[in-house]
């Protein structure tokens, strides 16, 4: 993942560009970034399994790895 540049992946629309941006990002401002592209993308009724899976998987794997000690807020969706 990590061989991939910003810039190659933001070009990208599919979800393995933006996971691996996500595992990329180191700070908090650069996850909100990509998180912003995700909840348009997610919108449509359709996306809605991959957008519960992305809510867990960020709460639960990536933002307590990234942003330890941060509150984050119980959201589902």
């Amino acid at each position: 993942m990590r061989r991939y540049d910003e810039a190659d992946l933001k070009g990208l629309h599919n979800v393995a560009a933006v996971l691996f941006r996500l595992e990329n990002s180191r700070a908090p401002d650069a996850i909100e970034r990509v998180v912003a592209c995700l909840v348009d993308w997610f919108a449509a009724a359709e996306q809605t399994a991959l957008r519960r899976a992305f809510v867990v998987w960020l709460k639960r794997v990536l933002l307590p790895a990234r942003v330890s000690g941060a509150e984050i807020p119980n959201v589902i969706e």
